[in-house]
């Protein structure tokens, strides 16, 4: 027996299918399409936070870079610097110690001497490596008595030092280091001692 299908609701059920379908298909696209655009939108804001923070860090290390070239440009002129110093340093050490040298620094001081002084002794400190370390040490007394002004005769010797263009070539100051009143065989004399740096 044949089967016979009434379409009771005719065109207009049919009608309202295809809208529902049009409208489901339409409302799809567009919750594609906002997707897809939400989706970008965030892409391209995790792209700009990325490339902020990595330009940052770029930038960051570049100044680090420049601040460290420029320290390491000055390490190397002090450097450069300093072996031109040792190296002289070496060849003025070489020749202050030389015999010949100390012979004529000896007559320079002796010719230094007032009337009324004595040295009594002389040390030389070969370790003295800074300006404020005495080179030579002289050490001596005063006569003290009438018409003898130990005090401006001791000032005398160490102007006579000072002036002395020969000895002063290799230091650069002469200073009285101290001074007393002493007794010695029953008379009084002024002890000293003078450092020449």
């Amino acid at each position: 027996m044949k089967t016979i299908e009434l379409n009771l609701l005719g065109k207009a059920a049919n009608k309202k299918k295809q809208r529902k379908l049009k409208f489901s298909i339409i409302f799809l696209y567009i919750a594609i399409w906002y997707f897809s655009i939400f989706i970008l939108i965030n892409i391209y804001e995790t792209n700009s936070y990325m490339f902020s923070r990595y330009k940052n860090e770029t930038d960051k290390i570049s100044s680090e870079l420049a601040s460290t070239r420029s320290k390491l440009a000055r390490i190397q002129f002090l450097y450069n610097k300093y072996k031109k110093i040792k190296l002289k340093e070496n060849t003025y050490i070489e020749s202050l110690y030389r015999p010949g040298k100390w012979l004529n620094k000896m007559i320079s001081i002796s010719k230094a001497i007032p009337d009324n002084i004595t040295l009594d002794k002389l040390s030389v400190n070969p370790n003295a490596t800074s300006i404020k370390d005495e080179k030579i040490i002289l050490s001596g007394t005063v006569a003290i008595g009438e018409g003898i002004n130990s005090l401006k005769q001791l000032n005398s010797f160490e102007n006579n030092l000072k002036s002395n263009i020969s000895l002063m070539k290799d230091f650069t100051k002469v200073e009285i280091k101290e001074n007393e009143i002493i007794t010695k065989d029953n008379r009084s004399i002024m002890s000293f001692s003078v450092g020449i740096f």
